[in-house]
């Protein structure tokens, strides 16, 4: 019997890393089909012209202009409403806004719409999302060679 027992102890050896080996292949089918890939393009690009993105944030503030966003939403059609008002108060009427609705977990789903004017310095836009969950709402507004940004978290229920 002594005899039989010792020539399973170099099976079982092999037996527990042949099991580990299945074990992590597992582990990396899984890693690999849940990781979405890179999120950022060119990120390190990017990352170099931080000082710019600095800059501009700088430029805006100095414009004193105040934007206001206003977000509704029925199921997954969203409203968007947004005013845009100069240093002195005074509405800003025929600027180019867009919008963009950026899925922060999910690269692909993104919709960007233009905002129409009323003209009387409202901007007023539509769209369907593709999920109920976290998103970021970007506007965007362009007038007479300014720009102004503003970014909104949302939970869209």
């Amino acid at each position: 019997m002594t005899n039989v027992s010792g020539r399973m102890i170099p099976f079982a050896i092999i037996a527990f890393f042949v099991g580990l080996a299945i074990l992590m292949a597992d582990l990396v089918t899984v890693a690999r089909h849940s990781y979405p890939g890179e999120i950022t393009k060119d990120a390190y690009k990017k990352g170099l012209q931080y000082n710019q993105a600095i800059d501009r944030t700088q430029l805006q503030e100095n414009l004193g202009w105040n934007g206001e966003a206003k977000v509704s939403w029925q199921d997954l059609d969203v409203n968007v409403n947004f005013t845009l008002k100069d240093k002195n108060g005074e509405k800003i009427k025929d600027a180019q806004v867009d919008a963009w609705f950026i899925r922060p977990v999910q690269a692909g789903k993104d919709v960007k719409i233009a905002l129409v004017a009323d003209g009387q310095g409202g901007y007023s836009g539509k769209t369907a999302l593709a999920w109920h969950g976290e998103w970021k709402l970007h506007i965007s507004a362009l007038y007479n060679g300014n720009n102004y940004q503003q970014v909104k978290n949302l939970n869209i229920q």
